[in-house]
């Protein structure tokens, strides 16, 4: 029952989609092998996910697929919670989450990272590398599941770290220019936001109805939430960027 509660509500923040759209993301032509490239079926990453995550009796909650180029190009992302976290009901707390991204078109080798989701609007906070293959070998099945396993291993301790991160930003109040100077940095040297995305986060700063006020934590969700319409190849890119300026900017690590 607590986990239908917890499904329901997500449906009613986010755009979820469905498992008829998986199905649609792997009835995708899955491209011939070669002497040097053999491609890695989604069906694979997503079946091996959710086998480990079951293996480790965690509840999954949502998944969520990100396209480009016809599907050729794709960033999976599965929340799920122990058991016991079922019932917690903080609006803003950070629900458990891993990542993947692969390609069909050679222009992304497999990844897979872990991080966390906030509840309430399922924005993404990232700080574990991508553990990645440079090309896709022979032995896939085996360095797919390898791989997920070992990031599932690590999740706990980026997990924590995570959840640090988000109480040491409520705690954190920005002046209107500090917010804009970060802002700045963010749009002319860091270069992961549009002007598209900048019209976003002007408009969840000022409906939002969870961060609306001036924490740093307010101002990296209202970021987050821009960077939902980043394009596949460079989701975690833009993510750890963010991550690596607030740390340094705001909590001076």
């Amino acid at each position: 029952m607590a986990r239908e509660l917890v499904q329901r509500e997500l449906r009613g923040k986010i755009g979820v989609i469905s498992g008829e759209a998986e199905e649609t993301l792997l009835q995708i032509k899955i491209p011939k092998k070669t002497t040097t490239y053999t491609p890695i079926p989604y069906k694979l990453i997503i079946d091996s996910i959710k086998e480990e995550l079951a293996w480790r009796k965690f509840e999954l909650i949502e998944t969520d697929y990100r396209t480009s180029n016809n599907g050729n190009r794709v960033v999976g992302l599965y929340k799920f919670l122990p058991e016991a976290e079922l019932i917690l009901r903080e609006k803003d707390r950070l629900i458990r989450t891993i990542a993947f991204r692969s390609s069909h078109d050679k222009t992304m080798s497999f990844g897979i990272f872990s991080g966390a989701n906030v509840f309430v609007c399922a924005n993404g906070v990232y700080s574990s590398e991508v553990s990645y293959t440079k090309r896709h070998m022979s032995n896939v099945d085996e360095m797919v599941k390898e791989k997920i396993h070992e990031q599932l291993n690590l999740m706990e301790i980026f997990f924590l770290e995570l959840q640090t991160f988000r109480s040491s930003l409520k705690e954190v109040i920005l002046s209107k220019k500090a917010s804009s100077q970060i802002l700045g940095l963010l749009i002319f040297e860091e270069e992961i936001l549009t002007s598209t995305q900048i019209n976003i986060i002007k408009d969840h700063r000022r409906f939002s109805e969870y961060f609306s006020d001036n924490s740093a934590w307010s101002l990296y969700n209202n970021v987050t939430e821009a960077l939902k319409r980043t394009n596949p190849i460079l989701y975690h890119q833009h993510h750890m960027k963010l991550h690596k300026v607030f740390q340094e900017i705001i909590l001076g690590e």
